[in-house]
């Protein structure tokens, strides 16, 4: 896939993030002491699981953001508020994808569905 317009632009917020004393995430906070910024792509509602990391897990997705941008995380919220679509998701997976010759193309982000509204 060759992504050569970027159709619709998210809000995407890095939460800030507290660690228990053995280094674990312990919450996320996506209020205000969280990062926001404006993220443009190609938003996709479609569903799925795939296979990611040396392990292989297997991590389910409800959407995908495809974008010529590489700043994405897993728990990073992206909220949605397009003409046809609005909704809350979660970054479950980045998968930054390459040309045959090896060069940066796009990256995909696999988003699940965030009940917090």
């Amino acid at each position: 896939m060759i992504l050569r317009r970027t159709p619709h632009t998210v809000t995407l917020k890095r939460p800030a993030v507290s660690r228990d004393t053995d280094n674990n995430v312990a919450t996320l906070d996506y209020g205000s002491p969280s990062v926001t910024r404006s993220s443009e792509g190609l938003f996709q509602t479609r569903g799925g699981e795939v296979s990611v990391g040396d392990e292989g897990s297997i991590v389910p997705f409800d959407a995908v953001f495809y974008s010529l941008e590489t700043d994405f995380e897993v728990h990073d919220r992206v909220e949605v508020a397009l003409d046809f679509f609005t909704g809350n998701f979660l970054v479950t997976a980045v998968q930054p994808k390459g040309r045959m010759n090896g060069d940066f193309s796009h990256t995909e982000v696999l988003l699940q569905k965030d009940g917090v509204r």
